[in-house]
């Protein structure tokens, strides 16, 4: 096949997967860029309320029994995050036991203000920026009930100064549901995933087709002032893929990662198998387990919190975990700025720190953090805004994209026709 005709054929496919996905397109890159700042617009379209009471604050344990007639039916954990500043409520979320639930900083929380995660890209107790929806060790397709809202109570009077929903704003939590799984359940992510697959399609055939033949460099990075009708609509929406192209594609590899993350993990890890604990290039340590002792009466928050203080007397508590089940340990989130927590399991009978468990045995690459990666958390706040800027892109490109089709079809144009 000649150059010029394997161009034709490119073309084709760039243009009829742009003018069939296009709106979907435009969906998925709109709430992508929302989703980039959800953490931040779910804190100001849900604000947390302020603690007034003055004085010294409560024992955690008797937080705890503030909230305890709004337990959900049947064995609940309960996750105590602590206040950050004075003005700051504590926060208490009850969440329904279910098998392989580890809660805490070790799996990826409940999004919302104060939770831990992507429910709504919400903030989590540390003050980081996380995406999580319930998507921990129980992982897509394990998840059982929901969790409670969140619970803010003055740490200072013990009074419940209200409830949200541990999904934070329900404008982002909707908007999360459009871009993960388009409102299609579990299936709705493997879709999205092949969305991801055209887009990346349309990035890497864009390219090809925007090379510039020799001598015309010069004007492939930028649009002509005397650049007008075609010639304009063409020159923008090729200036506008190339310089957003890196992001884009990096964006749709990531989004395809996370549609299909059993088939990612075997090409990043060569086919190699992975040990159980974990859904394929996740792999969350196992949650362990005590012994009960039936003499002794079990260790409290308080208890654990002065417990981790004593042994790590600069540890910055973030949170406490008080188990649904009497064989779970108590966990203790600690961490120290901006980074992700770390879990302390503490063994509630006998009073003492538990080793840590280790990552399921596996061979090859650790699980990569597909999700900081697409959304820009992983790589700082300047690629952060230029994957907002990029979820914009999807709708220039069908804007222009459908514009040329339809000036060539008044023009009766051959529509592989250059625009050279």
């Amino acid at each position: 096949m000649s150059s010029a005709s394997f161009r034709k054929v490119l073309f084709q496919v760039h243009m009829w997967i742009g003018l069939i996905l296009g709106v979907l397109f435009i969906v998925l890159g709109l709430t992508g860029s929302v989703l980039v700042y959800g953490n931040d617009i779910a804190a100001m379209m849900t604000p947390a309320p302020h603690a007034s009471a003055q004085g010294s604050p409560l024992p955690l344990d008797q937080l705890a029994q503030a909230v305890s007639a709004m337990a959900p039916p049947g064995r609940s954990s309960l996750q105590i995050t602590l206040p950050k500043a004075p003005s700051d409520p504590a926060i208490l979320r009850f969440t329904p036991a279910r098998a392989g639930f580890s809660p805490g900083a070790g799996g990826r929380g409940q999004g919302g203000p104060g939770g831990e995660g992507r429910g709504a890209r919400g903030p989590r107790p540390d003050g980081a920026r996380g995406r999580g929806e319930g998507r921990g060790p129980g992982g897509p397709g394990g998840r059982g009930a929901p969790p409670g809202p969140n619970i803010f109570v003055d740490p200072v009077s013990g009074t419940v100064l209200g409830t949200a929903s541990s999904g934070g704003s329900p404008f982002v939590a909707q908007v999360h549901q459009i871009h993960e799984n388009m409102f299609l359940g579990r299936n709705g992510r493997a879709f999205v995933g092949w969305l991801g697959v055209g887009m990346t399609i349309l990035g890497l055939s864009g390219l090809v087709l925007w090379w510039p033949k020799r001598g015309q460099w010069k004007f492939a990075f930028g649009v002509r002032r005397s650049a007008k009708g075609l010639r304009f609509l063409r020159e923008l929406h090729g200036m506008a893929g190339i310089w957003g192209f890196v992001v884009f594609i990096f964006v749709s590899i990531t989004g395809v990662a996370l549609g299909f993350p059993q088939t990612a993990q075997a090409l990043f890890s060569n086919g190699a198998p992975t040990g159980p604990g974990g859904p394929p290039g996740l792999n969350f340590p196992a949650t362990p387990t005590v012994e009960v002792d039936e003499g002794a009466k079990p260790m409290g928050a308080d208890g654990a919190v002065a417990l981790v203080k004593q042994s790590r007397p600069d540890a910055d508590v973030r949170s406490v975990t008080l188990p649904a089940r009497p064989t779970q340990p108590v966990i203790v989130a600690i961490g120290t700025g901006g980074e992700r927590p770390t879990n302390l399991y503490i063994d509630p009978y006998r009073g003492e720190i538990m080793p840590s468990p280790a990552l399921p045995a596996r061979v090859g690459p650790p699980g990569i953090p597909w999700e900081p990666l697409h959304g820009g958390e992983a790589l700082g706040p300047i690629w952060r805004f230029l994957v907002f800027l990029v979820g914009f892109l999807p709708l220039l490109f069908v804007i222009t994209g459908v514009s040329m089709w339809f000036k060539k079809r008044a023009a009766r144009m051959p529509m592989g026709t250059p625009m050279e």
